[in-house]
């Protein structure tokens, strides 16, 4: 496994991440574990009083999966999401030491941007068509393949026929899938959301979710992150965290069921009821009616009924 030493250097007064190769394996995190400090020069003396933002982290991203990364608020999911994007350098502004081994893997070495719940922080552009331009243009594209590449990104976000439209206009769903469509455009091979659809309606959401969900069914990778539990039904995976641990990682219909040894769920664990369906199809379990596969939707649960009627 080509895993490289996360060590603590020092860089321009500050710790950080040792720069990190890649190769053509998994995005890989082993034993990690990110703390954050004061700056460099008190660090001798505060070693002891150091507050942990993760901990003993270790997983492994394939390329292509969908995993939905969810916990409370302060769990160390975006401080996860910041380091699988390679930006261990801004958590905690800067002041944060790592230890541990990683692998950029398919998500190579250059740092990736991250669906943000403002997206407006990362558009330049009066219009979708010329924030595209725009980006690819200082991205150092070639002038030949900037619109191809802008054209393509917008078709696939589902904003092409808003391509001309003032940005200011756009509802916050499509300035979302516009941040999106800037990171397509640029290539990046893993696409983040973190906490992308928190501050939008319910048609924006779902728009957002198809939209992603269409891009992941087309292969790109997406790591969503969130504290919700929407969208579950399309995940290859869900992971929970909870005090910069992840306590969960599996498949999205374990995670609504009681371990062998357990009382109850890792749903409730982290504090989360299941969704309206789910406890439904758990009521039914309980009076002698499986459902399988267990419904994640209202979709599923009707189906699902419809088999056991039927």
């Amino acid at each position: 496994m080509d895993f490289i030493t996360a060590s603590r250097i020092r860089e321009e007064g500050r710790w950080y991440f040792l720069t990190i190769t890649t190769s053509t394996q998994a995005l890989q995190l082993k034993d990690v574990s990110v703390y954050m400090t004061g700056q460099a020069d008190d660090m001798a003396d505060s070693e002891a009083e150091h507050v942990q933002l993760l901990s003993s982290i270790t997983l492994e991203i394939e390329p292509g999966q969908w995993i939905q990364l969810v916990g409370p608020n302060g769990s160390g999911k975006s401080t996860l999401g910041m380091l699988l994007a390679g930006h261990a350098d801004r958590i905690a502004q800067g002041n944060a030491a790592a230890e541990g081994m990683m692998n950029r893997g398919f998500a190579g070495n250059v740092p990736l941007p991250i669906v943000t719940q403002d997206p407006e922080a990362s558009i330049v552009g009066q219009t979708p068509w010329e924030d595209l331009i725009l980006l690819l243009e200082q991205q150092g594209m070639e002038p030949d393949a900037v619109f191809n590449a802008a054209e393509a990104s917008l078709k696939r976000c589902r904003l092409w026929e808003l391509r001309d439209r003032k940005v200011d206009t756009i509802s916050g769903g499509q300035k979302q899938l516009l941040a999106a469509a800037g990171c397509l455009a640029c290539g990046v091979p893993l696409l983040l959301f973190d906490e992308a659809d928190t501050m939008l309606d319910a048609s924006s959401r779902a728009a957002v979710h198809a939209a992603a969900r269409e891009l992941w069914q087309s292969g790109m990778t997406v790591l969503w992150i969130s504290h919700r539990l929407d969208g579950l039904k399309h995940t290859d995976r869900i992971i929970g965290m909870d005090n910069g641990r992840i306590v969960y990682d599996g498949s999205v219909e374990a995670f609504y069921l009681p371990g062998p040894d357990e009382a109850v769920s890792p749903c409730a664990q982290l504090g989360y009821e299941p969704p309206y369906s789910v406890q439904t199809a758990l009521e039914l379990a309980g009076l002698g009616f499986q459902l399988t596969p267990l419904p994640l939707s209202p979709d599923m649960l009707e189906e699902a009924v419809k088999r056991l009627g039927g």
